[in-house]
């Protein structure tokens, strides 16, 4: 069969001579008419939060299909601490319906005026643009191809380690272990940086300002007095030091969540099923840093 894929609307191929089309609603309605009264049908599946896919044979609409995504379990949490922590203004952008997008806007507390919705792939750059022509820097996640050109425009561009090879190429950072919590990690550990920068640089300026007029000899017209050599160059290997230890306190930095693996959760199957009569699962959860909570078997992850 021959398959061509049309960018952010769907796929074409022809299987045994029959035209076969499969994608969006309104791609697939713009070709074949679809039926008024699977409307209803749709808007169902819309308002669950599910992404509707039709299908249509020879130029005759066949078939509909809602598609939903799970919602990564840290998803809510992340943003939550971005949005308190960082004073973040967190957006939507994504190529599936509106129902859709806004039902999980919704769930994540997101601001439905941060919601753009039915966005084609080379829009999401637009977009990235259009919020950095009202002066502010963008940090784009995505891990799919269509994110790409929005993850360059972006100021820094975020991608999943689970994303395609073009997202990776494309991004500043990779999030290697595919986990949203690891990007409040990244904001904190890149603002405990920056700390530790400005702290070297306001106490290199503050020392090097009163040491070097001491060790010059400046005072020496007024109070017949001088910085001896060797004292001077002790001083010197202590703002050095000095500035080497606030470097190194950056390792007393600890990430805003602690990743524990819990108890092991253990899924019972119907015997008659040709699966495993059981099955077990490792569980993990995220707890915020300072809280001690006893885990059986937890360790760190």
């Amino acid at each position: 069969y021959q398959r061509r894929v049309h960018g952010g609307k769907g796929m074409s191929c022809s299987v045994d001579g029959n035209v076969v089309l499969v994608g969006s609603v309104m791609w697939v309605n713009e070709i074949c008419h679809i039926p008024s009264w699977v409307n209803n049908y749709i808007e169902d599946m819309q308002e669950k939060g599910q992404t509707v896919v039709a299908a249509s044979v020879d130029g005759k609409a066949c078939a509909i299909f809602g598609c939903s995504d799970t919602l990564k379990h840290e998803a809510r949490q992340c943003l939550s601490f971005l949005k308190e922590d960082f004073g973040l203004r967190v957006c939507i952008v994504s190529g599936d319906n509106r129902r859709a997008v806004e039902h999980v806007a919704r769930i994540l507390e997101i601001d439905l005026s941060d919601v753009y919705s039915e966005v084609l792939p080379s829009q999401k750059a637009d977009i990235v643009k259009r919020i950095q022509g009202l002066g502010g820097k963008v940090a784009m996640v995505g891990d799919g191809i269509n994110d790409s050109p929005a993850l360059a425009q972006a100021e820094l561009g975020i991608a999943l380690g689970a994303g395609t090879d073009v997202a990776i190429e494309s991004a500043d950072v990779v999030l290697i272990r595919n986990n949203l919590f690891d990007i409040a990690s990244m904001m904190s550990l890149a603002k405990a940086t920056m700390l530790r920068i400005r702290l070297n640089f306001v106490w290199a300026l503050a020392y090097n300002i009163i040491a070097i007029p001491l060790a010059s000899g400046m005072l020496f017209p007024f109070m017949k007095w001088q910085l001896p050599p060797i004292v001077g160059s002790v001083a010197m290997i202590v703002s050095s030091l000095t500035v080497l230890c606030c470097s190194l306190s950056l390792k007393l930095w600890k990430p805003p969540f602690k990743y524990r693996v819990g108890s092991q959760m253990t899924v019972f199957i119907d015997e008659k099923s040709p699966l495993l009569s059981n099955t077990s699962y490792n569980t993990f959860e995220a707890i915020p840093s300072g809280v001690s909570i006893n885990t059986p078997n937890a360790s760190p992850f």
